[in-house]
């Protein structure tokens, strides 16, 4: 009896060691398995919130041509001037998304008329869209009445009526719009023009 507890106590040391052999391997092999990630660490992203933009139905957005002229002639070039109303409230930036007839107009030229926004233009098939955002100096009041905020050329390519139509919807942050320094879109209607082009 004392000979085999003898023998147990001598290999009592080797049996530990196997064991953790045994339990480094495992967790070698866990960690291989797993990609080379033992633990997912990684600090979970939080989500930032947006800040909604709320609707008050005052502005207008009108689209007019240079001394109201409505009738064209195939290669002349017609000029449309964007004009905005905001209902006494100072704007710090707008969106004017513009669809045509691209069959009849050809897009040629934007042009900034309000110095105090940044003005960029963005065109695709049969679109136009104008983007203001209010510069930080000059600190002008941005209060706009029937203000004209952009000037587009297009050429008029063949004959036949053609409209030039604003793309808006009521609480729709996908369109046009015009926001206030209260993060609210004042924008509450919009005009478009129609044309027409002879030969």
């Amino acid at each position: 009896m004392k000979r085999a507890y003898h023998h147990i106590n001598r290999h009592k040391g080797t049996y530990g060691k196997y064991i953790i052999i045994l339990a480094m391997s495992f967790t070698i092999l866990t960690y291989l398995l797993s990609g080379g990630k033992l633990f997912d660490i990684a600090p979970k992203k939080e989500k930032v919130p947006v800040t909604p933009v709320k609707q008050k139905d005052n502005g207008m957005i009108k689209i007019s041509t240079k001394d109201n002229k409505r009738s064209y002639k195939v290669g002349d070039t017609v000029e449309l001037i964007v004009t905005a109303s905001s209902d006494k409230q100072p704007v710090i930036g707008y969106d004017v998304m513009l669809t045509y007839d691209e069959t009849k107009l050809q897009f040629k030229e934007s042009e900034s008329l309000d110095s105090s926004f940044n003005m960029f233009t963005f065109t695709k098939k049969g679109k136009v869209s104008l983007t203001g955002v209010k510069r930080v100096k000059p600190a002008v009041s941005t209060v706009m009445s029937e203000n004209p905020i952009g000037k587009l050329n297009f050429k008029a390519t063949s004959t036949g009526p053609v409209a030039v139509t604003i793309d808006f919807i009521s609480n729709s942050l996908k369109d046009s719009n015009l926001v206030n320094g209260k993060n609210e879109d004042v924008l509450g209607g919009v005009e478009g023009v129609d044309l027409t082009i002879g030969k």
